[in-house]
């Protein structure tokens, strides 16, 4: 293909001719990509970039603001290179907005405290009411030991434990459920 002197360039993308878009694609889209792999972007960052660089240009060029102080390839080089730094600049913003957001989100709001801790508070009033030997089984049941070692530690047999600790959750639950004190 035939170079392209930089104010054919211009003329060219005033009219929108393909084949100066062509040129530019094959003559300065190497230029931009290896300037863009040395920062850390990829090859398809770079083709977005140099579009959206090329869009600049054909806005100035266009609204008649374009003026060439350097050479053309330089040109486009600033501007794609200030595109990907305004890119960055941005995800870095989205990410710490993010992070913050999401830290911000996990904290526990108040009323869930509070939620909480009344619900603590009903299970501790009506898990006081529950019988010694009730506390007793749900507790160790709730350490997560086997019916067996329960049965050891209470003196009692297996089958008594198991069903003692279903008639004792049952007895809770009912207590919590009914709340007839509304704490």
């Amino acid at each position: 293909m035939k170079p392209f002197t930089d104010q054919e360039l211009i003329e060219g993308l005033k009219m929108r001719n393909n084949h100066v878009v062509q040129f530019m694609l094959e003559e300065y889209l190497p230029m931009i990509e290896y300037m863009i792999e040395k920062m850390g972007g990829g090859t398809e960052d770079a083709k977005d970039i140099f579009q959206e660089a090329l869009i600049i240009l054909i806005i100035k060029i266009d609204k008649g603001e374009f003026v060439l102080s350097a050479k053309f390839s330089t040109y486009l080089y600033a501007i794609s290179k200030k595109l990907l730094l305004y890119q960055r600049k941005k995800q870095k913003v989205a990410t710490k907005y993010s992070k913050n957001f999401i830290a911000e989100f996990e904290k526990p709001h108040f009323t869930e405290k509070y939620d909480k801790e009344l619900k603590q508070k009903i299970f501790k009033h009506y898990f006081d009411q529950l019988s010694e030997v009730c506390q007793n089984i749900l507790k160790l049941y709730w350490l997560e030991l086997p019916i067996k070692e329960i049965a050891s530690k209470l003196g009692k047999k297996e089958g008594y434990i198991r069903t003692r600790k279903s008639t004792c959750k049952k007895k809770l639950i009912e207590l919590i459920i009914n709340n007839p004190d509304k704490i």
